[in-house]
C-alpha cells in the first residue's frame, strides 16, 4: 500500500509538473503569430523619398523655426538623391531596419558590455542623433498623406537625415581647421604676443605690414581675447566695413551673435554686447 501510494502521488505530481510546462510554454507560443510577421522593408528599386517631398517636407520644417530638423531643406533633398543613387550603384537597395524606440539614448545599449557587435551598422560612425519623438514627428503629417509614408519609412528617414547633419558637421570641422591653418600661416601670426605686449604698454602703437598679411581681421581678434572690449577698426569704404565683420564673426565664430558688428552711414549692426566695431573712417571723426 505504501508503495503504490507512492507511485500514485509521483504520477499526480509530475502530471502537476507537465501542466506546469505546458503553461509556461503557452506564452511564447501566443508571441509566435507576431514574432512570423514579416519586418517592413523598404527598397528604393521601387520606392524614393523624392516622390513624397510635399508630405516629409512637414516633418522636416515643423510648425516653426525652432521644430526644423534641417536648416536647408533643398540641400537636404540633393543629398537623399545622391544617396539612393549611391546605394543603388553599390547594390543594396534596401534601407537597413530603424532602430527600436527608446534605444538611440546610447550607442553603448547596441554593445551589451563593450563588445564588439558581429554586424557593422552606419549608425555607430554617426556623431550626430535625433531625440524628437517618432510620435510627434508622424503627428506633422497630419493624415493627409497618401498613406505610403509609414512609421518605419519615416524611421528610415530620420536615420538618412542624421547621416545628412553629421556630414554637413564634418564638412564645418574640415572648413574650420582649414581656416585655423590658414590663420596660423599669415604673417602677422608669427607677432601676435608682440602685438598684445606693445597695445598694453604703450599709448600709441604703429603697425605697418603688407596688404593681406592680417591686420583687419586678425589683430582685432588677438586684441579681444586678451581682455580689450570696445575694439573699434576703421575702414575707408563700407562694403569693407561690412565683409570684415561678417569674416571675423567667422573666424570667432559668432555668427549669429552680437560680438562682432559694423556701422556705416544709415545703417548699423551693433548694440551694447558688441565687443569689435567696424566703422567707417567718416563716422570715426564725427
Amino acid at each position: 500500500m505504501s508503495h503504490r501510494y507512492y507511485d500514485d502521488h509521483r504520477s499526480r505530481h509530475a502530471g502537476s509538473r507537465k501542466t506546469h510546462r505546458s503553461k509556461s510554454r503557452s506564452p511564447p507560443g501566443s508571441r509566435e503569430p507576431s514574432a512570423s510577421i514579416e519586418v517592413e522593408q523598404t527598397n528604393l528599386i521601387h520606392f524614393s523619398f523624392l516622390d513624397h517631398k510635399t508630405e516629409l517636407n512637414r516633418v522636416l520644417r515643423g510648425y516653426c523655426p525652432r521644430d526644423q530638423l534641417v536648416d536647408d531643406v533643398n540641400d537636404f533633398w540633393l543629398f537623399v538623391n545622391k544617396y539612393e543613387a549611391l546605394l543603388k550603384r553599390t547594390g543594396q537597395p534596401i534601407l537597413p531596419d530603424p532602430p527600436p524606440p527608446h534605444a538611440g539614448s546610447s550607442r553603448l545599449e547596441h554593445c551589451p558590455g563593450g563588445t564588439i557587435p558581429s554586424e557593422y551598422n552606419k549608425a555607430f560612425g554617426c556623431c550626430v542623433s535625433l531625440r524628437v519623438p517618432i510620435d510627434e514627428l508622424f503627428a506633422r503629417l497630419g493624415g493627409t498623406g497618401s498613406g505610403t509614408i509609414t512609421r518605419t519609412k519615416l524611421s528610415q528617414l530620420l536615420q538618412i537625415v542624421s547621416h545628412y547633419l553629421d556630414f554637413r558637421q564634418r564638412e564645418k570641422f574640415n572648413r574650420l581647421r582649414k581656416l585655423r591653418q590658414a590663420q596660423a600661416n599669415l604673417p602677422v601670426a608669427k607677432h601676435r604676443e608682440e602685438i598684445v605686449e606693445a597695445v598694453r604698454n604703450e599709448r600709441v602703437v604703429v603697425l605697418a605690414g603688407d596688404t593681406g598679411c592680417g591686420k583687419s581681421t586678425q589683430v582685432p581678434q588677438y586684441l579681444y581675447r586678451a581682455g580689450y572690449e570696445g575694439i573699434a577698426c576703421t575702414q575707408p569704404r563700407r562694403i569693407a566695413c561690412i565683409s570684415l565683420s561678417k569674416r571675423v564673426a567667422h573666424e570667432l565664430l559668432a555668427e549669429y551673435r552680437t560680438e562682432v558688428g559694423y556701422q556705416i552711414r544709415f545703417e548699423r549692426s551693433k548694440n551694447t554686447n558688441t565687443k569689435i566695431l567696424f566703422i567707417t573712417e567718416g563716422l570715426l571723426l564725427r
